[in-house]
């Protein structure tokens, strides 16, 4: 395994940022480059509703490296729920149809009524968003977070008396290790702490990451976890924030959208 570049204060596997463009997907009527604020820790949080690596007390915008890896993060939950296809094929063997044909039927009765239908994907949801190529800051660092290297420099880092709010807090969700599968796992809360400990790190610069780099659970690709507020924090970057390129309507026909779609066993109107 290849060397990074490892933070000589932290132990942190860094990048540095590229210049190639990014890709965003969001809803058309708000700004595009928008992050939503996350209350601070002192107050009362709603975990299901946070990104995986927002911060309490910040904004976190979220980016990716390809086309792909984008429509495959706001696609994935409309995808069939695995508890659901046994119960399908079951009825669909029993009505003398194929698994696929009984569920066209059930989208089509879905959405005769007006109701979203799973394994879809709607006009409506197309004609509200757009697709985003944008500029990200290329000053500063970047944390590859899910470097083994990023891993162990977190360890080192939780065994610091005044980080002993995070341990404390991951001790009552029960995290023992921390690894991959925690980084990528359902634990909301957990990523969110790790990651408001990541936003305060000071780095070899003396300053703090400009955002966390993570592979897309869906295996497409790199996505970006992007400290919005924080780039006024970084020397030099004093009003640099990632910056619009391009926004497109999503049509029908897009090859990412339609790639992707076919990945997840939807159907694209």
């Amino acid at each position: 395994m290849d060397l990074p570049l490892l933070c000589s204060s932290t132990g942190l596997a860094l990048i540095r940022p590229t210049t190639d463009p990014c890709v965003r997907i969001s809803k058309a009527s708000f700004p595009p480059l928008e992050a939503i604020y996350r209350g601070r820790q002192e107050e009362e949080i709603n975990y299901a509703r946070y990104n995986r690596f927002d911060t309490t007390g910040g904004r976190t915008l979220y980016l990716s490296a390809s086309a792909q890896t984008a429509f495959a993060e706001v696609l994935a939950p409309f995808r069939v729920q695995i508890s659901k296809l046994g119960g399908l094929a079951k009825d669909a063997q029993s009505l003398g149809v194929s698994t696929e044909e009984l569920l066209e039927l059930i989208q089509s009765d879905w959405l005769e009524q007006g109701h979203m239908a799973t394994g879809l994907v709607p006009v409506s949801w197309r004609e509200e968003r757009q697709i985003h190529l944008v500029a990200p800051p290329i000053r500063g660092f970047w944390i590859d977070v899910e470097s083994p290297y990023s891993i162990s420099a977190i360890s080192r880092l939780l065994q610091n008396p005044k980080n002993s709010w995070v341990t404390s807090e991951l001790g009552k969700l029960g995290v023992n290790e921390l690894d991959t599968g925690l980084l990528r796992g359902p634990n909301r809360q957990a990523t969110v702490i790790l990651s408001s400990l990541l936003r305060t790190t000071r780095l070899q610069d003396g300053n703090i990451p400009l955002d966390l780099v993570y592979e897309s659970k869906h295996g497409l690709g790199r996505c970006f976890a992007t400290y919005y507020d924080h780039h006024k924090d970084v020397e030099g970057t004093e009003g640099e924030h990632p910056k619009i390129i391009s926004s497109l309507p999503i049509s029908s026909f897009h090859p990412d959208l339609v790639a992707v779609a076919k990945l997840f066993g939807l159907r694209v109107l």
